[in-house]
């Protein structure tokens, strides 16, 4: 998993993540971890706004 700032919009975050699974029957599994990757990422987008910023360290407050 990896998250970074969106290029050219640093208000916005992308996030990448990756599955990789090998083996002869990998070809099975391929649609439905697809599918089910995609309603992970789908969720995790939804969610993402509800998500609570981290409040300022008090010796951040007194530098200001």
């Amino acid at each position: 998993m990896a998250v970074s700032r969106l290029p050219g919009d640093p208000s916005k975050t992308l996030y990448r993540d990756r599955l990789v699974i090998k083996g002869s029957i990998a070809p099975l599994y391929w649609y439905p971890l697809w599918a089910t990757w995609q309603w992970r990422g789908a969720r995790i987008a939804a969610l993402a706004p509800t998500w609570a910023f981290d409040p300022p360290l008090p010796e951040d407050e007194t530098a200001v």
